[in-house]
């Protein structure tokens, strides 16, 4: 907010990159801290992009800013430098794009001044960058992981024609204040963005304004960051992952993606026995080999009434530096939610959720992502389903699930917690649950048996395949505080017709056997994505016959091992 001239020093630095025509728009990233305000205020008021996001997690707020302008590539400058040159800017994006496909990063090599910086990458290596750096150098300075690795992230640099690596040109110190209101003062001309060569004349002729920021450390804040680097062999430092029900048929495949990812995960369950918990120890056989992977085999109640000699509670404990708690655990099952069994239900699906969430604000976690259902919207007449439609929820279940929901926004509204609601409609594939209906299918083709129904076959579900869900919901990190979304499939197909499917997979004809409708189930079900597409570019990409197939596969290798076991 420096002034330069008659304007600001950011205004000056957003004028000079509206200079270069290859730019499709600028976006000033900056903290969520009241201390921003002034910065959001004057972007308000002179029509600037501008993304608010983590104070202390510069990655992820720039991620984050990415996301939000669905940039690719994506060009980095820093604020701090009003001497940004528009020409070397469009330079490196003309170099990028005449190399796009043999590299994925491009910068300045360390003969320009520090602090004139600018780099351009790909969304994928942000993305990457953003999901696995862990040191918090590479989180405060973004692209430390991406350029330390030039064998996985293939680079190149802009060359300048003279050295000038000793000259510092971003304001962090007074000294360097003085220096650019010195050029501005000389050099600035509406209309005309001087550019660096300009500059080193000007200096040239005052060689007594070059002394002001000669014989600068390079990079001397990143140096600052690495020596304050934490020991990462001595075990979790925080930025840690949480998923509540990881040894479910979602949650389970989660904690493998986000460990592929080089995400640190504590993974909570209390092997409730809904169904035998051999399945649930397969499910997480991946993720117990993984070094970045910790059990903790516990009921979240439990965990939330177990306290502490500091006082807090375990649960607590779990989520301290968290930044970012999934919770998919839940009494599951819309038929099994009527009569006595509701007070598991509601134990489970209510009260559990309503501990998590007080443990949540307690230990100061960054953002709390909710397994919701399809389930809470019950009958609709109008399809497909958005997200403001009134629920009417049709079985015990959706009603613990919306109360769900309904917490998480309580907790958004009144404790400041960053939440994300999903609702999921109709998730399939390898690992699914043994009473889902798909999974029962298979197994009663390939055994022989006479596939019940309960209807007559005309219901349509919005089927989504497990690793688009998976996707959605580390995409949904980065979706905004409240925000709610369903999550579909695009899938939208008749039982009978998905049934036929399955029938032309296994090359076995399917027989039928129709009963009644069952209390708590719904005519028909079709996700509205838009809403998940706008927020965190939300795409599902597998089709229900690719889905079955694989699903079929793993059932096949599963009823194989039951078998020899």
């Amino acid at each position: 907010m420096l002034p330069l001239g008659d304007k600001p020093m950011l205004i000056r630095v957003v004028e000079r990159l509206r200079f270069v025509e290859a730019l499709a728009d600028v976006v000033v990233a900056t903290g969520d801290l009241p201390v921003n305000d002034p910065i959001r205020a004057l972007c308000r008021a002179e029509g600037i992009t501008c993304f608010s996001g983590s104070e202390h997690d510069v990655l992820d707020r720039y991620y984050r800013a990415a996301v939000q302008a669905d940039a690719d590539p994506v060009l980095r400058v820093t604020s701090d430098c009003p001497l940004v040159d528009p020409a070397i800017v469009a330079r490196a994006l003309d170099a990028f794009e005449a190399r796009r496909g043999e590299i994925v990063y491009l910068g300045l090599d360390a003969s320009f001044p520090e602090g004139l910086s600018v780099e351009v990458m790909t969304f994928d290596a942000l993305e990457t960058a953003w999901r696995e750096a862990r040191l918090p150098s590479e989180r405060e300075h973004v692209t430390p992981f991406i350029w330390k690795q030039p064998d996985r992230f293939p680079q190149d640099q802009i060359k300048n024609t003279a050295s000038e690596s000793h000259e510092h040109w971003s304001v962090d110190y007074p000294q360097d204040y003085e220096f650019v209101k010195a050029i501005y003062a000389a050099l600035d001309r509406p209309g005309h963005p001087f550019g660096m060569a300009e500059t080193q004349s000007f200096l040239d002729a005052n060689p007594g304004l070059r002394s002001l920021v000669a014989g600068s450390v390079r990079m001397e804040g990143y140096i600052k960051s690495i020596r304050a680097d934490p020991d990462l062999d001595a075990g979790p430092v925080g930025g840690h992952t949480v998923v509540t029900g990881c040894a479910g048929f979602i949650g389970s495949n989660l904690c493998d993606r986000l460990l592929n990812d080089g995400k640190v995960v504590i993974g909570i369950d209390s092997f409730e026995d809904y169904y035998p918990r051999s399945r649930k120890d397969a499910n997480l056989a991946a993720a117990r080999s993984d070094p970045g992977f910790t059990l903790r085999e516990a009921d979240i109640l439990d965990l939330a009434a177990d306290r502490r000699t500091d006082g807090r509670s375990a649960l607590e404990a779990l989520l301290d530096g968290a930044d970012c708690v999934y919770h998919l655990a839940a009494q599951a099952g819309v038929r099994g939610s009527w009569g006595s069994n509701f007070e598991v239900y509601a134990r489970n699906n209510v009260l559990a959720t309503q501990r998590l969430l007080e443990a949540c604000v307690a230990a100061g976690v960054s953002k709390v992502i909710y397994a919701s259902s399809s389930s809470i919207y019950g009958d609709q007449d109008v399809l497909p389903l958005v997200e403001t439609a009134r629920p009417e929820p049709r079985s015990p279940y959706g009603v613990t699930k919306l109360a769900g929901e309904h917490l998480f926004g309580l907790y958004h509204a009144n404790r400041g917690l960053d939440t994300t609601v999903l609702r999921f409609f109709t998730v399939y594939g390898p690992r699914q649950r043994p009473d889902m209906a798909f999974h029962k299918f298979i197994r009663a083709l390939v055994e022989g048996r006479e596939i019940v129904i309960y209807g007559d076959g005309s219901q349509t579900r919005d089927f989504t395949y497990i690793d688009d869900i998976v996707t959605g919901l580390e995409q949904a990190r980065v979706a905004p505080g409240g925000a709610v979304m369903n999550l579909g499939g695009g899938n939208r197909v008749s039982l009978s017709e998905a049934i036929a499917t399955l029938g032309r997979i296994t090359g076995i004809e399917p027989r039928l056997t129709l009963q009644g409708v069952e209390a708590g189930d719904v005519r028909d079900t079709w996700a509205s994505i838009g809403h998940a597409a706008e927020l965190i570019g939300y795409r599902p990409t597998t089709s229900l016959e690719v889905g079955l197939a694989r699903e079929v596969e793993w059932l096949a290798r599963e009823v194989e091992w039951l078998a020899r076991s």
